[in-house]
């Protein structure tokens, strides 16, 4: 066999066992939404045809919280919304008594914010603590998510639109000591020494 013959064959059998390796390593892609909703769909037709399933039911909150999910990344806010009240709705139909729904209005919440909608982020994390009312973490992520919004108005010199996120952050969760001391400093450079004074 001539040398650059074999040179090509061994070139050839690195290249297939590297693709190999780089198929075995690569982690699976992440459907779209459009991708998943077939999913969803035959997942919703086998629950309609066995409602007293418990195992269908639960993969159908599984499927609709991970659909709710997908939107949210796609940025379609108003699509996720229902697919976790589809969930929620579930849940109170089934036998746990905890709720991941919870985490997802949290989730939704977020991003409302960074969309700028104060109010609906509001509405999403108040559902989230109707949800998981025992649990403190949940309101914690919550307020700090809000002091971190806050702080970034501040920052920026945004001070009258920073106080209704500093001021719903320590309605949700208290306990965060510097987000008082910002509202605090805040108050005293609007001339507002009670206020100040009481932060």
């Amino acid at each position: 066999m001539k040398p650059k013959f074999i040179f090509l064959l061994c070139f050839l059998a690195m290249a297939n066992t590297l693709s190999a390796e780089l198929q075995a390593n690569t982690p699976p892609s992440v459907p779209s939404a459009s991708q998943f909703e077939t999913e969803v769909r035959k997942i919703e037709q086998a629950y309609k045809a066995d409602p007293a399933n418990e195992l269908l039911r639960s993969q159908l909150l599984a499927a609709y919280q991970q659909m709710s999910a997908l939107l949210v990344k796609e940025d379609n806010l108003n699509d996720a919304l229902h697919y976790l009240e589809w969930a929620e709705q579930l849940e109170r139909g089934g036998s746990s008594s905890t709720s991941n729904s919870g985490d997802g209005y949290f989730v939704l919440g977020v991003a409302e914010l960074e969309k700028g909608n104060l109010k609906q982020a509001q509405d999403n994390f108040d559902r989230a603590v109707e949800l998981k009312p025992n649990d403190e973490k949940v309101r914690k992520s919550i307020g700090t998510v809000l002091h971190n919004f806050g702080v970034e108005k501040v920052n920026k010199k945004e001070y009258k639109e920073s106080l209704p996120y500093l001021e719903l952050a320590v309605r949700y969760y208290d306990k965060i000591q510097n987000t008082w001391e910002v509202l605090g400093d805040l108050a005293y450079s609007m001339q507002d020494l009670r206020k100040a004074k009481e932060y």
